[in-house]
């Protein structure tokens, strides 16, 4: 219901000021924040992080790969990590429409424009097609891949995740966007009708990033405390096949995921490099692995999912929870330090938000996403799309390239 309600709302009438929208089918989250007021990190760091969780404010983080990811001498080459307090929130509750927190006259005026809204039948509108354009060709990708495979048998690194990037053609201009009633509209039903448990729209100081996420990086809910000490879960995403048409090619593809022998690899190595990441915010001897890994279907792609818990460290800050975590390893490889220089040499450009991070801190405690499979949009620029794989010393790079094809079925 709440799904619904919000498509209605972001494909006919969107929030004509910055806004964060977290949700989608099947999210826990669906709440749209609104009043958002900037804040640095340093500012969300002077005290430790449990009581940042306590103080009932509400914070979101659009976090760059760049500030942890690039060498410390490129960083500021990179974009910028942005930080808000959301000052009101649209959430749905007993299926109504419901307006938190202090809003803004603009905010409140808007929230009654929605309530009137979703009374309504939802307009039919024309889809709008998008088109991804690779920025290299796929001979250029192979030779990379065929390198990095090199590397792993010279022993520099046991996995490395390469992505491909992509120019999305119809839409160029974040302004010129926003004042498109036609590819607003498709977008936002391309949003909805892809959108998974960790998918999120933002837009936010003329720039825009549109998740269709199913990865969840760190979870911390306030109800899992033990001993006044509070549980962090991480959840590493590898291996991936798309979705069959029918229930019996579901069901195979499933299978046949769970079967290989190349994915459950590439997975084991990401869980431990995450259980050694976890274990440096994390009380001593608490760090667990739930699950190795299980088959979990999203809406175009099955994936292999693995979990990892621990008490969380209650003395560090936001910043030293950052730092010690980002960049996620999923979408760097292991060892974290040497595939993250491996990554700036073979992409030759700065990911910017792909692969970097939403977060979210609310009276439900601590939740964030990995950015992939995202839409980035800034100032007068062609939105770009990105996805990627993990490359392993047995990866076949015609296979590596046909999963990433993959990943961008949803545009089709």
């Amino acid at each position: 219901m709440s799904a619904h309600l919000f498509s209605q709302i972001l494909i006919q009438h969107p929030p004509p000021m910055d806004f964060i929208f977290l949700g989608g089918k099947g999210s826990r989250h669906n709440t749209l924040y609104l009043d958002l007021q900037k804040k640095k990190v340093e500012q969300l760091s002077h005290q430790p992080f449990r009581q940042l969780l306590l103080a009932g404010e509400v914070y979101l983080g659009l976090v760059s790969y760049d500030d942890y990811g690039l060498p410390w001498e490129k960083r500021s080459l990179g974009v910028g990590s942005k930080f808000v307090r959301s000052g009101s929130q649209i959430i749905v509750d007993g299926g109504k429409l419901v307006l938190k927190g202090q809003a803004s006259a603009e905010s409140k005026k808007y929230f009654a424009e929605c309530q009137s809204l979703v009374t309504k039948r939802l307009e039919a509108c024309d889809y709008h097609g998008f088109t991804l354009q690779d920025l290299a060709t796929k001979q250029c990708y192979l030779r990379k891949a065929k390198a990095v495979i090199r590397d792993i048998h010279d022993g520099r690194y046991y996995q490395l995740n390469l992505l491909r990037r992509f120019v999305i053609e119809e839409i160029q201009g974040y302004q010129k966007f926003r004042h498109s009633q036609s590819l607003w509209r498709s977008l936002a039903t391309l949003f909805f009708h892809r959108s998974d448990e960790m998918s999120a729209w933002v837009c936010l100081e003329e720039e825009m990033v549109v998740s269709f996420s199913p990865e969840r990086f760190v979870r911390i809910p306030l109800s899992t405390s033990h001993d006044g000490f509070f549980t962090i879960e991480t959840y590493p995403i590898k291996g991936t096949i798309r979705r069959g048409h029918n229930l019996a090619e579901d069901t195979r593809l499933r299978e046949q995921l769970l079967a290989s022998s190349k994915d459950q690899r590439e997975l084991s190595m990401i869980v431990d490099l995450m259980r050694h990441d976890l274990s440096g915010v994390s009380r001593p001897n608490t760090t667990a692995v739930v699950d190795a890994g299980s088959v979990v279907a999203f809406s175009s792609v099955f994936h292999l999912v693995a979990l990892i818990s621990s008490q969380l460290d209650s003395t560090l800050t936001l910043s030293q929870l950052l730092s010690r975590l980002l960049p996620a390893g999923s979408i760097t490889g292991a060892p974290k330090q040497e595939v993250m220089a491996a990554i700036s040499e073979y992409e030759g450009m700065s990911r910017g938000y792909f692969m970097g991070n939403l977060l979210v801190m609310d009276h439900r405690g601590f939740d964030s996403s990995v950015l992939i499979r995202s839409l980035s949009l800034r100032g007068t620029q062609y939105a770009e799309y990105a996805a990627g794989s993990g490359i392993v010393f047995d990866s076949d790079p015609e296979r590596e390239y046909q999963e990433i094809d993959a990943k961008c079925a949803m545009w089709q």
